[in-house]
């Protein structure tokens, strides 16, 4: 019964994180987060590649790696979700 609660809840925390992948970082949250990141006296470097979608600027580099980290450990929380429903199977 544990193994079957963890599994779905590990299910459900995978299907957050993959949601939250799906945003997108705007070009200015973007600059906003290089300026705090930048050498005083020196100022960040603007986007090179900006998706439009709707009137607004999103920060596609940043975006992908965003994109990239939350995938990473929303599948790591689905293997996990799938190990323990076999487990929990198997017992």
């Amino acid at each position: 019964m544990l193994l079957s609660t963890l599994s779905v809840l590990f299910a459900f925390l995978s299907a957050a994180l993959w949601f939250y992948s799906t945003s997108s970082i705007s070009v200015e949250k973007e600059y906003q987060r290089r300026e705090k990141l930048a050498e005083p006296g020196t100022s960040p470097s603007k986007v090179t590649v900006a998706l439009i979608d709707n009137g607004k600027e999103y920060d596609l580099i940043a975006t992908l790696i965003h994109q990239a980290k939350w995938n990473k450990w929303a599948a790591f929380a689905t293997a996990l979700a799938i190990v323990l429903q076999a487990l929990a199977s198997v017992i």
